[in-house]
């Protein structure tokens, strides 16, 4: 008798609901290991099956730049609009003052300068005249940048 030519799901193969459910940890979270953990799958397990099935990896990629964006939103939020931090007085609350994170600002700065300047982080590259020459696009707004010169002795 000839063998089925259509293959037997593995006993121990996430169900197409368990990969819905880990679509959206992953998703929510940006994280395999634990969306692999929130559906009882392991993680290799996964691998395997998105290195397989083209549509679960396409899947799988968007799940991710969802995830990305989310990240990316937060991070803009507490970059530009900051979080407020409780002011404390006497162990009673008294206020709250907004912090800004600079670090995470200049970060986003930067990824944007490389994506407007093509690449070369709008650094200022020096001539050998002296002259400070800018690459980025706003260089034809600002004023030209005089070199710094040493002060001499006299």
């Amino acid at each position: 008798m000839p063998r089925s030519t259509k293959r037997r799901r593995r006993r121990d193969a996430p169900t197409p609901r368990k990969l819905s459910n880990f679509l959206r940890h992953l998703a929510r979270t940006g994280s395999v290991s634990d969306a692999a953990r929130a559906i009882g799958v392991s993680r290799n397990t996964l691998y395997r099956l998105r290195r397989s099935d083209e549509d679960f990896a396409l899947r799988w990629d968007m799940a991710l730049d969802g995830a990305l964006d989310e990240a990316y939103t937060e991070a803009t939020r507490r970059a530009v609009v900051g979080t407020e931090q409780p002011v404390f007085h006497r162990g009673r609350p008294v206020g709250a003052i907004r912090t800004y994170n600079d670090k995470l600002l200049m970060s986003l700065l930067r990824r944007h300068w490389r994506h407007f300047c093509g690449g070369n982080s709008g650094r200022i590259s020096g001539q050998n005249s002296g002259q400070a020459k800018s690459d980025s696009p706003a260089s034809s707004l600002a004023p030209p940048i005089a070199p710094r010169r040493r002060p001499t002795a006299t």
